[in-house]
């Protein structure tokens, strides 16, 4: 047996040796290997997640053992960031390390005190208001009038998702105003048009309100204020002609 092959079966036996100590979490009985030591890391960061976020996260990572970095532990540091929803770590033996952090996307953002607060699909909060994060995002603004006293962000964000889906991309939502309940308030960006809801029969009234939208009377124009209140019936206002 030439030298070449006996040193193969060595470094394939002391591998395989290495793997079981890893397998059941006994990395302290492990010898020093250098050549597994990390050497290079790849991120892939989603913003509004930063690199420098995640490095500060995780630590110093290069020169570690890549036989012993403890994978689930690195995946718990870098999801204290609020913004994460995510993380995925691959070890590309012998010393690279690849880690992949997918990050969470707000549906819109709730008007609080003069501040932001960004909010999920479940209307579960992400973080408050800073101006790193802010200009990232241009989403739907949820308000709350002062007799808005029993509603909750995620009814409203349930009802922004569930309209937006229904008028379609060619009109996007750009708020809603809570107020005294039953009643909302649904704001257009284009076209800039205000339209008044009920609780009780907004569902109802969607394919009436998209029927308005598509399809403006020729003669009066778009409207510029809807009151889809009342079950099957539509109360319109119009822009003072010059």
């Amino acid at each position: 047996m030439n030298a070449a092959l006996k040193l193969f079966r060595a470094t394939l036996l002391l591998g395989v040796v290495s793997f079981f100590f890893v397998l059941f979490g006994r990395t302290e009985w492990l010898p020093d290997l250098g050549w597994f030591d990390i050497q290079q890391v790849t991120l892939s960061v989603e913003t509004p997640v930063s690199e420098s976020e995640v490095r500060k996260a995780a630590g110093k990572l290069e020169g570690t053992s890549l036989l012993r970095l403890d994978a689930a532990k690195l995946v718990l540091a870098i999801r204290k960031n609020s913004w994460v929803q995510d993380v995925s770590i691959k070890k590309n033996y012998p010393n690279h390390l690849t880690v992949q952090v997918q990050a969470k996307k707000p549906v819109a953002a709730r008007e609080e005190g003069g501040k932001l607060i960004f909010l999920e699909a479940d209307g579960s909060e992400i973080e408050r208001w800073s101006s790193q994060r802010g200009a990232q995002f241009d989403v739907p603004l949820l308000s709350f009038e002062k007799e808005a006293r029993s509603w909750s962000s995620k009814q409203l964000v349930t009802i922004l998702t569930s309209m937006q889906a229904a008028i379609g991309p060619k009109y996007r939502v750009s708020q809603i105003v809570a107020s005294d309940p039953p009643y909302f308030r649904v704001f257009l960006a284009s076209p800039p048009i205000e339209t008044l809801f009920s609780l009780h029969t907004w569902e109802a009234q969607v394919p009436l309100y998209l029927d308005l939208l598509s399809r403006p009377p020729k003669q009066i124009g778009q409207a510029h204020k809807i009151n889809l209140v009342f079950p099957k019936k539509a109360v319109v206002s119009f822009p003072l002609s010059n």
